[in-house]
């Protein structure tokens, strides 16, 4: 068989050849579905906080200093998720402390004694 009939076949059996370049775009509105956490004055274990995708919102690990509990929350502002840190932290006073692993915003190296993973999904902290 000729090359050129070699080439008819393969793109007859690929779809053609709008197929064959018709590029696959997968694309996602939702942004950081998994938190994930270490603790870092305990046994060094990783807790990872997994969010359901929203339509056209953003998921973020929301802490609430009050109970020691982190959950899910969305929000449409691309920018939460760096604002809610800055709020936790505040003055420094009675929260909790935590650094990027390698940068990542998703990726947190905190100091605390233990992260532990609650029945609703939820993660709740040990302070030292």
């Amino acid at each position: 068989m000729g090359g050129l009939a070699k080439i008819a076949i393969l793109l007859g059996a690929g779809g053609g050849v709008s197929a064959a370049v018709t590029p696959i775009v997968i694309s996602s509105q939702n942004y950081n579905d998994q938190f994930r956490f270490t603790d870092l004055n305990g046994e060094k274990t990783t807790v990872i906080l997994e969010c359901v995708p929203q339509e056209n919102k953003y998921s973020y690990p929301k802490v609430d200093k009050s109970t020691k509990t982190i959950s899910c929350d969305y929000s449409a502002d691309p920018n939460t998720l760096k604002n809610h840190w800055v709020s936790v932290y505040g003055n420094g006073v009675n929260t909790l402390h935590c650094s990027n692993k390698d940068g990542r915003d998703t990726d947190k190296l905190c100091y605390v004694k233990k992260f532990e993973k609650k029945s609703d999904g939820s993660i709740s902290y040990i302070d030292n």
